[in-house]
C-alpha cells in the first residue's frame, strides 16, 4: 500500500493543515500508479516561506513562470541582487510585497493564501524523485480521474488528456490544487 510521506521541511504546523481528504487522493493515487509512496515536499506558505522558497529558487538559477504578481517579486529580487543586499534583507524585502500584493488580491502562489482560503482549496507539492516517484507521468494521469483535483503542474511532458494538467518544465515538484468537498 502506498503511503504519502513529509518531507524534511514540512513542520507539523503545515502538516496539520493539510487535509484527511487531500491525503486520501494523493494515497489512492499512488496506489492506482503503483508509486511506493509520495513525499509531500511544500503545502501552505506564510509570505515569509514563500519569499524563502522564491529566494532560493532564484539564487539557483530556477526561474518559474510566475503570473504577473510573482514576476513583480522575482524582478524585485533581481533589484536587490543589484544592489547587493544580503539574503535575511532580500528575504524581507520580498515577503513584504508578497504581503502586499495579497492584501490586494494578487497571489504570488496558490501556496500563500489566507488559512481559510487554504481550507478551501489544499495546494501541495509532491517531490519528483524517482526514488520516491517511479512512475511520475502514470500518478499525474490517476490524480486528474479525481473531479476535485483543481489543477496539476508537472515537470513531466505527457499527453495527459487534461486541460487541469499544465507542463512546466521550471516546476520543481509536481503542483497538484485539491477542493476540499
Amino acid at each position: 500500500m502506498a503511503q504519502i510521506k513529509w518531507g524534511a521541511s514540512m513542520a507539523s504546523e503545515d502538516r496539520n493543515k493539510i487535509s484527511k481528504y487531500t491525503l486520501g487522493v494523493l494515497n489512492k493515487a499512488l496506489d492506482a500508479s503503483k508509486n511506493p509512496n509520495g513525499v509531500i515536499t511544500s503545502g501552505y506558505r506564510p509570505p515569509e516561506r514563500q519569499a524563502r522558497v522564491m529566494y532560493d529558487n532564484l539564487s539557483n538559477g530556477i526561474r518559474i513562470s510566475y503570473r504577473e504578481p510573482g514576476q513583480i517579486v522575482t524582478r524585485l529580487y533581481d533589484d536587490c541582487v543589484k544592489k547587493k543586499f544580503g539574503k535575511t534583507e532580500t528575504i524581507a524585502i520580498m515577503a513584504k510585497k508578497i504581503e502586499e500584493l495579497a492584501c490586494q488580491n494578487k497571489l504570488v502562489s496558490k501556496h500563500t493564501v489566507t488559512e481559510e482560503q487554504y481550507k478551501k482549496v489544499n495546494v501541495v507539492d509532491i517531490s519528483k524523485q524517482v526514488a520516491n516517484l517511479p512512475n511520475p507521468r502514470d500518478f499525474v494521469k490517476e490524480l486528474l480521474k479525481e473531479p476535485n483535483v483543481v489543477k496539476v503542474l508537472t515537470p513531466f511532458t505527457s499527453d495527459y488528456g487534461s486541460n487541469r494538467a499544465i507542463y512546466s518544465k521550471a516546476e520543481n515538484a509536481i503542483h497538484i490544487e485539491i477542493k476540499q468537498p
